[in-house]
């Protein structure tokens, strides 16, 4: 049995970036898409009450708002559990396509928040329900068109509503503990009823090269084919470089995915959108690209014109693009539709399996009677904490990544029996061992993992054991009871010197 040597390559880290590939910062305020029929500016309480559950203390009072008042909601869950309802009677009739718009900050652990829509009865409910959702310390707009709402209970069994008699926000507990949420500027919108795709997108572009289709022309536009190829960069003297989508109608969609050019790509640009190609919005930006394939997420984006507006290039010798597709509305709706959408256009084993829709076996990792505890799946991710990220390990060997789709994993226990789990990957030549445990003799339980390269080859194996921290949760994304599993939202990561 010889020795795993460790060494460094810039494949490797080629291979690594290639899983963090969603490159955008959704910058964009919500505007209105057509004249609101029903305002309310919280600049009182009129018509507003608040309905605290057992065990939860409440007050609802006026604050500084994002413009003049606001709502003040101040609650505390101090049994642990339980819920608060903020309530505003409001009868409106429902049209076919609609969406509830506010402004919204908070101050609390992450609690489940509700927006209710409840029938003239009382009896029928549907909702948006964002379950362990991070409220934003400054004011960030919220938006809930017709197609966010899902059945939530009733006697209707889930028919849709044609009238509603009340809105009400409500924060359950899912941490619990206590905290503050402000609600501003409520309007209620219709909406047009989306259309069906009947146009091919056309492509105008500021410049060209002699390296870009014959076909691209800057004075001319370029029916983008259904595959989304394009070969296009611009005049290296072109110092504000723009690409623009004409949908030939308002369509909807939720982002798009951009393939560089490998050595000119853009590294900061913008994504704007029009609904008539002369007022335009900022819908994207991102400020630190690294070239390959961008995701850029647009949730509900509803416009007739597209534009990437390019800042700054890698070389500065002009911007190269290879493929741009439109995606889907559906792709940016939540973080758990957006990164499956990515991981299976992705190499089997870049992410998660479960963001594949395929179940994976896992177990608790936790000490006796400690309130923490970890999760350890079958191909050896740890999920650090409930509803956190995970730890998840990689070989580089030859040249190449290998993850757990390269690998036989076995997931077994310490002595046949102990509740000390551990997996073992099987990777050619190489074994890789993953062991976690939670040890509590200092008082306060902590996770601890161990992994082991095993070379069972006759000669020396070179290569690096690459262990990341990564948004994924070991919980599965159907797993949504009290907590959506998935992906998790990571607000900050700190680097603590312990000696």
């Amino acid at each position: 049995m010889k020795a795993f040597s460790s060494i460094k390559d810039h494949t490797m880290n080629q291979a690594i970036r290639a899983t963090a590939c969603v490159a955008a910062i959704i910058v964009a305020p919500i505007t209105a898409l057509s004249e609101p029929t029903f305002t309310d500016s919280c600049e009182t309480l009129d018509g507003w009450s608040v309905h605290p559950s057992a065990g939860v203390t409440a007050q609802l009072r006026l604050d500084a708002g994002a413009d003049g008042k606001s709502l003040r909601l101040d609650f505390d869950f101090t049994k642990g559990s339980g819920f608060v309802v903020l309530r505003r009677d409001l009868s409106i009739e429902l049209p076919e396509n609609y969406r509830f718009r506010y402004e919204l900050r908070g101050s609390a652990p992450p609690n489940n928040l509700e927006f209710k829509l409840v029938s003239e009865s009382g009896e029928d409910v549907w909702w948006v329900n964002r379950r362990a959702f991070h409220f934003p310390r400054e004011w960030r707009a919220q938006f809930h068109k017709r197609r966010h709402f899902t059945f939530a209970w009733g006697p209707s069994g889930g028919k849709p509503l044609k009238r509603i008699g009340a809105i009400e926000f409500a924060v359950a507990a899912a941490e619990g503990g206590r905290g503050t949420i402000w609600i501003d500027n409520l309007a209620f919108e219709p909406l047009p009823v989306p259309q069906p795709v009947i146009h091919d997108p056309r492509v105008h572009v500021s410049s060209v090269d002699q390296t870009s289709d014959p076909a691209l022309r800057a004075d001319d536009a370029y029916e983008l084919p259904a595959s989304g190829e394009i070969t296009w960069h611009s005049a290296r003297d072109d110092d504000d470089p723009t690409l623009t989508l004409d949908f030939q109608q308002v369509r909807e969609f939720g982002g798009l995915v951009i393939d560089w050019d490998p050595t000119d790509f853009a590294t900061d640009y913008i994504v704007e959108t029009s609904v008539d190609g002369d007022v335009w919005r900022t819908d994207a930006s991102i400020t630190c690209g690294g070239g390959g394939r961008d995701w850029v997420p647009m949730r509900d984006a509803q416009a007739a014109f597209v534009r990437v507006r390019i800042n700054r290039t890698s070389r500065g010798r002009g911007v190269g693009l290879k493929r741009l597709s439109v995606l889907d509305v559906s792709f940016a709706d939540s973080p758990n539709a957006m990164y499956s959408t990515i991981a299976r256009e992705s190499p089997r084993g870049w992410f998660p399996r479960t963001l594949l829709g395929e179940a994976q076996p896992w177990t608790v990792v936790g000490a006796d009677r400690d309130a923490d505890e970890a999760l350890i799946d079958a191909a050896g991710a740890v999920e650090v904490d409930r509803g956190n990220i995970r730890i998840e390990p990689f070989l580089f060997v030859g040249g190449r990544l290998r993850t757990w789709a390269d690998a036989r994993c076995e997931a077994s226990l310490a002595d046949d029996g102990l509740p000390l789990p551990f997996v073992t990957w099987r990777c050619d030549d190489l074994r890789l061992t993953v062991e976690a445990l939670a040890d509590d003799r200092t008082g306060g339980a902590v996770l601890l993992t161990r992994y082991t390269v095993t070379n069972a080859r006759d000669t020396a194996a070179r290569g690096s054991l690459l262990i990341t921290l990564r948004p994924f949760q070991v919980l599965p994304p159907w797993q949504d009871l009290s907590i959506t599993g998935g992906v998790c939202d990571v607000s900050e990561i700190r680097r603590q010197n312990h000696g």
